[in-house]
């Protein structure tokens, strides 16, 4: 029970910031997404770094899966921010979605992890239900770079699902804040960096956005690291992906005035029904 708790808490940190980093490009529509992202980065790195570098263990193996995560987040922030930009978040938020096929099918390929008769039939309710949400969004028009902001978010989202899952196979319940703060640094050096060599409007006034949505995706990613040791990823992530989905829905209805059908209310029933089963 408790891990289904946390696992609802990550997935409110991730829509959480979700939403603010949307907030944020819909207010500053010319500002920086470097600029928004080294904040939004930086300032997670800097909370995880006050509350858990008093007692840090150097630790070799974990810094080389936390770059590899550092990276894949880089271009999952960058890009999700720009399609956040030029679309709707629920609709990005449900493709994005998708990305729980990576690690699922990681965990029955390289982990041997089992599926069993209830949790198949909850996969294809999970499906069903994805279907059923994009309903309406489907008909939101897109471009085609957005198209490739969503993909590259999609596979980077998966890689980073993997590396946390295999690290904590490797090391259970073990370098969780190690593994957060140095791959938050790296993330935070790569947006630094690269934002050095652009020349792009940027606003202080979207600061407050960045601080509470670095928080979030810091706190939500620790949150599914820890849960990785605890869970089978053929449970952990379908959980953690139709929660942040249902999640995603409702602020996108509540906070963006996103209206949705009769079929897709009973899309969530049925995503609700599907998280049972699976678990």
């Amino acid at each position: 029970m408790m891990e289904i708790m946390l696992a609802v808490f990550s997935s409110m940190c991730s829509v959480g910031q979700s939403a603010f980093t949307k907030a944020a490009s819909a207010k500053g529509q010319n500002a920086s997404s470097m600029g928004f992202n080294t904040m939004k980065v930086g300032i997670g790195f800097a909370f995880f770094a006050i509350i858990s570098f008093y007692n840090m263990q150097n630790h070799l193996p974990t810094l080389l899966f936390a770059l590899c995560y550092g990276i894949a987040l880089f271009f999952s922030t960058l890009f999700g921010y720009k399609a956040l930009m030029n679309g709707s978040m629920a609709l990005t938020s449900l493709l994005v979605s998708y990305s729980v096929i990576i690690p699922v099918l990681f965990g029955v390929v390289f982990l041997h992890e089992t599926v069993g008769i209830t949790q198949i039939f909850g996969f294809l309710l999970l499906l069903i239900s994805m279907y059923m949400l994009n309903k309406k969004t489907a008909a939101v028009q897109t471009s085609g770079s957005w198209f490739i902001f969503v993909a590259i978010t999609f596979i980077c989202n998966g890689i980073c699902s993997v590396v946390q899952k295999y690290h904590q196979c490797l090391y259970p319940s073990s370098y969780c804040k190690e593994f957060m703060i140095y791959s938050l640094f790296v993330t935070f050096l790569l947006f630094l960096v690269t934002s050095l060599f652009k020349h792009e409007k940027k606003s202080v006034s979207l600061a407050g956005y960045a601080a509470v949505a670095g928080i979030l995706m810091g706190l939500g990613n620790y949150l599914v690291l820890t849960l990785s040791s605890k869970m089978n990823a053929t449970i952990l992530f379908p959980i953690v992906s139709i929660l942040s989905m249902l999640f995603n829905i409702i602020v996108s209805r509540l906070c963006f005035k996103d209206r949705f059908s009769k079929i897709q209310l009973a899309g969530i029933g049925m995503g609700v029904i599907s998280v049972l089963l699976i678990k």
